[in-house]
């Protein structure tokens, strides 16, 4: 991986989220994907889709590229494949709020090894490589040299429950059944934000510390950049007990809820959430 192949994506991912901004706000046709009311399908996601897709293979010709929004999926996962979210909370652009991000991931031999998260509303890039540390920036002004001004940015220290902030989705309608977890898991505060991107890369920029997703819909697209920025800057992802995420399996889709923290607080979070489904059991 060179610092180069990090400059063309970071590119990539600021001319997609410029792209984005063309349709922020505006009336366009919606459509929902998987009979779900919630999970939308605009223009913007398409036009995204396309622009980055034809991007990649341009720069990587080599190189696999698996999209939320393509029906092209890789049958192996041993080389490097790209995993892109044109548009991560696609909900959220939908009504108008900023929660919304671009994700670019690259897989090699199914480690998660570059990621770039870039919120172009608020104009906040998150960017890691394995190896090399987790960067933030913000900026209004065009966007020509991130790497060269971006602050390297870690997971806070804390360690228990009763001391932590704890990041949740910001509901956009009907509840889901883990949103139970949420509601008992005590914590000192918590915190609303948009995208998976974005959640996962507040707990790396040490702005919380702990999410937990509450759909097993969630895939390897939502995962594999922020995997990477909250890693390098001393964070954790696993399922919910404890397994690693295997990103060389054939499925795209996850099927199981995932734990994403600052690592100091993981086991305490998994021992919650296990004592909690045990007692809902006994009540059952």
């Amino acid at each position: 991986m060179s610092k180069k192949e990090l400059d063309i994506i970071i590119k990539i991912a600021q001319e997609a989220g410029e792209i984005i901004l063309q349709y922020y706000r505006k009336n366009m046709a919606l459509r929902t994907k998987f009979n779900d009311p919630e999970n939308f399908l605009t223009i913007a996601d398409e036009q995204v889709d396309k622009f980055i897709r034809k991007r990649l293979h341009e720069e990587f010709p080599d190189d696999l590229v698996l999209s939320e929004e393509n029906d092209f999926v890789p049958q192996d996962y041993s080389g490097r494949v790209w995993m892109v979210d044109p548009l991560d909370g696609t909900g959220y652009f939908v009504h108008g709020q900023d929660g919304f991000s671009v994700m670019i991931g690259l897989c090699i031999n199914g480690i998660p090894t570059l990621g770039v998260v870039y919120a172009s509303a608020r104009k906040d890039l998150f960017y890691a490589e394995k190896g090399k540390g987790a960067f933030f920036q913000n900026t209004f002004q065009k966007i020509t040299n991130f790497t060269k001004q971006a602050r390297r940015i870690g997971v806070s220290s804390i360690s228990q429950l009763n001391q932590a902030r704890f990041v949740i989705r910001k509901s956009m309608g009907k509840e889901r059944d883990a949103d139970r977890i949420v509601q008992k898991i005590l914590v000192k505060e918590k915190i609303k934000e948009g995208s998976s991107g974005l959640k996962i890369s507040k707990i790396a920029k040490g702005d919380a510390e702990f999410h937990l997703s509450t759909i097993q819909r969630t895939a390897k697209w939502d995962t594999c950049a922020p995997q990477v920025i909250l890693e390098e800057a001393g964070g954790k992802l696993t399922f919910v007990d404890g397994t690693l995420l295997n990103y060389k399996q054939n499925s795209v889709i996850w099927h199981k809820l995932y734990l994403a923290s600052n690592g100091l607080i993981h086991q305490k979070v998994m021992e919650r959430i296990k004592k909690i489904n045990m007692l809902e059991a006994q009540e059952k």
